[in-house]
């Protein structure tokens, strides 16, 4: 699958899942856990979907065999152009931003070895206390940085991260981070309130803020209202299950917007496919194949890798041979009908291959005892360069 399209359809798998967890106020729920695990479900799904194969669609459509032809390749066009600048402005911007994340993380990394004693903060296995606290909020403090050290918050950030970098045009990565992040806040004061009498005021006394391009977990938190909103929350009798359950049908919209389908292109259920006497192009195969090599033209579009060399350049490779195998109906009154492609191509050389298979002149029907009926067929359109 080329970069571009899975990259598509990930971000719309993504955002669909994130929407939903939003529109139904997950974010509000006291269940820590389960958001937590939510979030980073419809981030590793939203990049799995598109992977999964399509089931093929049965073997029952008739492939014909015309006579071979090429159709050469014409110049470069301005849409070619239009693909390789879209695909560099990509790998720009995801250069740009993969650099943001190493400065801050490296940040992050000299802020864990200096070890500063004026806030509490944890970093994958190290922790930092400050020196002034007294022993009740130290404690606290410190039950509620190893929260996030064993449950292993660090790295969902990370994977968060990375995942925004891979998808950086949507901005919902970002907004979906800021509420894993406060998720995992809500995890760990949620063991922590356990600790100390007054955890409240204790959140009061550090809410001073952090930089928000801190990839540390911070006590001080700019969300203290929610957070302590949460706390109070725990404690209220709920019964909203019914919130989670609502997100497996929206996991399996996630699946159709992908493009994965059971039968990509079913048979009409009228065609058949073994008449007893096949449908014929005006003139025959011959003419079938003048016909093919009058009208096609040569799309020449571009099919772009990603980064190959050491200092990043991007390689387009143009793409020399293309098989479109075009499925289409001949109806009853010979007239060609459901033109799709078959199976999967590059898109420039399927919508060629479609157009002028939709163009075709009306065909001789096929007859089953003599009587007309419409045919299911399969026609292999072969590009090549000349």
């Amino acid at each position: 699958m080329d970069l571009i399209p899975y990259l598509l359809k990930a971000n719309i798998a993504f955002s669909i899942g994130f929407l939903a967890w939003l529109l139904l106020l997950l974010r509000r729920e006291p269940r820590f856990a389960a958001n937590r695990a939510l979030l980073l479900a419809i981030a590793v799904l939203a990049m799995m979907l598109p992977l999964l194969p399509a089931l093929p669609a049965p073997a029952t459509a008739i492939v014909l065999e015309p006579p071979a032809f090429t159709v050469t390749q014409g110049p470069i066009t301005p849409g070619m152009e239009r693909m390789a600048s879209i695909v560099l402005i990509y790998f720009a911007g995801a250069a740009l931003t993969a650099l943001w994340f190493l400065v801050r993380l490296a940040q992050a990394w000299s802020l864990a070895r200096r070890a500063p004693q004026h806030e509490a903060f944890s970093f994958f296995a190290r922790m930092v206390l400050p020196t002034h606290l007294s022993a009740a909020e130290r404690e606290a403090v410190r039950a509620h940085e190893q929260v996030h050290m064993r449950r292993g918050h660090s790295l969902d950030v990370l994977l968060f991260e990375l995942l925004a970098i891979v998808s950086w045009p949507n901005l919902l990565w970002r907004w979906a981070l800021r509420e894993l992040r406060l998720v995992h806040e809500h995890e760990a004061d949620a063991v922590a309130s356990r600790a100390h009498p007054d955890y409240e005021h204790l959140l009061v006394a550090h809410a001073l803020g952090v930089p928000a391009a801190s990839l540390t977990n911070n006590f001080r938190s700019h969300t203290l209202k929610t957070r302590i909103t949460m706390l109070h929350r725990m404690n209220t009798p709920r019964s909203t299950g019914w919130r989670f359950a609502l997100m497996v049908p929206v996991a399996a919209i996630a699946l159709l917007a992908t493009g994965w389908k059971p039968a990509p292109f079913p048979q009409d259920e009228r065609a058949v496919t073994n008449p007893e006497k096949m449908p014929e192009f005006p003139g025959g195969e011959g003419a079938m194949a003048e016909y093919m090599k009058t009208n096609l033209k040569y799309p020449g579009p571009a099919k772009v890798t990603g980064p190959s060399t050491p200092q990043g350049e991007v390689t387009i490779q143009f793409v020399g041979e293309q098989t479109v195998y075009v499925e289409f109906v001949v109806g009853s009154d010979g007239r060609v009908r459901n033109v799709k492609a078959a199976k999967e191509a590059i898109d420039p050389f399927v919508t060629e291959a479609v157009r002028v298979v939709k163009a075709m002149p009306m065909w001789a029907p096929g007859t089953n005892k003599g009587k007309p009926v419409p045919v299911q067929l399969v026609l292999p359109v072969k590009f090549a360069q000349g």
